[in-house]
């Protein structure tokens, strides 16, 4: 099936909103951090704090680097930018195979955070964590192979400044 530049140009224009609502999410994610694990350390008056703020600081740092990867991403997309291109390649594939992490790691803090387990709250995590890995595995892969298009890479690739020497 042969894409018209309008199909290009709108799948574009949604790989980079897919991507701006990928970083408001990173950044709900921060300020989620910054509430729900520094706050009450600091409100504690325990003498430990920097021991027990290190892992929250290091997800608020690794959330802002995400963040500004993912901004980058969304304007660059929008800009045809190459580069932009092959990072959203990137994040996408990291995507695919960090997700199934996140799903085996959520079952496990479930199961390992009592004596005994409630399965019932157990099944609903696992099935949780499942459809919304299954969701964002969708849209990573939609992404990869709408990437890959050789319309929609011939697109950035004559965005881009090419001299008129070489061609």
């Amino acid at each position: 099936m042969e894409m018209s530049a309008r199909s290009v140009r709108d799948g574009v224009v949604l790989v980079s909103a897919y991507h701006y609502f990928l970083s408001f999410t990173s950044l709900i994610g921060v300020v989620a951090l910054v509430i729900f694990g520094v706050l009450p350390v600091i409100n504690s008056g325990d003498k430990n704090i920097a021991g027990m703020l290190f892992l929250p600081v290091v997800g608020i740092f690794l959330g802002l680097v995400l963040f500004g990867l993912l901004i980058s991403v969304a304007v660059g997309i929008a800009q045809y930018r190459n580069s932009s291109r092959i990072l959203a390649v990137f994040l996408s594939t990291m995507g695919l195979m960090s997700g199934f992490v996140v799903v085996m790691g959520s079952l496990v803090v479930t199961i390992t955070g009592g004596t005994i387990p409630d399965w019932l709250a157990l099944s609903m995590i696992g099935m949780i964590a499942v459809c919304l890995y299954a969701l964002f595995a969708f849209m990573d892969l939609f992404i990869l192979i709408f990437l890959f298009n050789a319309r929609v890479r011939s697109a950035f690739y004559d965005s881009e400044d090419v001299d008129p020497e070489i061609v």
